[in-house]
């Protein structure tokens, strides 16, 4: 009697795992008919195109999008990345998170993602020369927040520490010559470093004061944007430090943030702004009018979830352009870093601007508001 069940029992355990096999078979196949995802969406001409999520080597070498909702939970690979950098063709991440603590080299030709972590602690932020002298803003624990500067070849040339009591955090970093502009103190004040030694050369302190400056970009002219996250708003400044023109508010519509984090700046001039709280990234032309934004799909799958950091890059569209719809062709790709949630974990999301064969593109980047 308990012979014939047991065989009874691996008859159906047999059977499930028929089932299961065959499920799993026409979910494949189901996911590689996914359609691809565009914004704005219809009946506004496409401009921008999600191209893939990865969040470890795997996921990259298979080119897996990573679901698109917040329930997904995802282990390994990057634990905490925010700050993003391209340099000749590949992407550099700042990965926060206790599992990793480093930097990551993702590798898009040889679809491969490298870390080093010499001296760094808790690294926040990335600034890249034209050389290839990396600087990593080290938000330290257990010791003072420091610049950690490495060679193109990844090795550890130095470091410039700041005492806890200065205040000073390098949340944000940018190169501009000879000089190193570092944001996040707590006075509100943005510092100028000589890159080479680290001595302070001035301090930028405007009025009225910045609200939490965290982040840095270059404009095209060669102004400063700075992301104030406690104000909520954006501001530019030319490079002695006067303010040129507040760009977005708080609110809830186009134009407006809760809680903005990094940004990016196009050839053109347009402006790339991730809001954390919004989950997606905003465009605002060089003027600061809001254009469109994208990072959600149909009004409730975010393709984002806690984005921190974003990056620009027009190096090998020969690469990327494997990832997008056949008939949109690429100009440049913008890569946001997603922290994660608890049920959610950290990843890389890649987006296409460019054009789709056919379409009239004269028009300006078409107003979603």
């Amino acid at each position: 009697m308990k012979d014939r069940k047991l065989s009874q029992r691996r008859v159906w355990q047999t059977k499930a795992l028929h089932i299961f096999t065959i499920f799993c078979l026409l979910l494949a196949g189901c996911t590689t008919k996914t359609p691809f995802i565009f914004f704005p969406e219809e009946p506004a001409p496409p401009r921008v195109q999600l191209l893939t999520s990865f969040n470890d080597q795997g996921s990259l070498q298979n080119n897996k999008t990573l679901s698109l909702l917040i329930g997904e939970t995802v282990g390994g690979g990057l634990s905490k990345g925010y700050g993003l950098a391209f340099h000749n063709g590949q992407l550099y991440v700042a990965d926060s998170g206790k599992a990793s603590q480093g930097i990551a080299v993702v590798d898009f030709e040889q679809r491969t993602i490298d870390y080093f972590k010499d001296r760094l602690r808790k690294p926040f932020n990335i600034a890249i020369d034209t050389d290839g002298t990396l600087y990593t803003g080290d938000l330290g624990e257990e010791i003072n927040p420091s610049i950690v500067v490495f060679d193109a070849q990844h090795n550890y040339l130095k470091q410039f520490s700041f005492s806890r009591e200065s205040g000073i955090r390098p949340l944000g970093l940018l190169i501009d010559g000879d000089n190193l502009f570092i944001s996040g103190s707590t006075n509100n004040e943005i510092q100028v470093l000589n890159k080479n030694t680290g001595e302070i050369i001035r301090t930028i302190a405007t009025d009225p004061p910045l609200g939490m400056p965290i982040h840095l970009s270059k404009t095209p002219e060669g102004n400063i944007l700075v992301t104030e996250t406690l104000a909520a708003s954006l501001r530019l400044l030319s490079p002695s430090g006067e303010i040129l023109k507040p760009i977005g508010s708080r609110g809830a519509r186009a134009g407006n943030f809760v809680r903005p984090k990094s940004t990016a700046v196009d050839r053109s001039g347009n402006i790339y702004a991730v809001d954390i709280a919004f989950q997606n990234v905003q465009i605002f032309n060089s003027e600061g009018q809001p254009l469109m934004n994208f990072g959600i799909v149909g009004g409730n799958q975010q393709t984002l979830v806690m984005p921190a950091g974003i990056a620009i890059t027009y190096d090998r569209m020969d690469i990327f352009q494997k990832y997008a719809a056949p008939d949109f062709i690429l100009e440049y790709v913008i890569a946001v870093s997603s922290q994660g949630s608890p049920n959610a974990g950290s990843k890389i999301t890649l987006y296409g601007f460019g054009k789709k064969v056919g379409i009239d593109y004269t028009a300006p980047i078409p107003d979603t508001k």
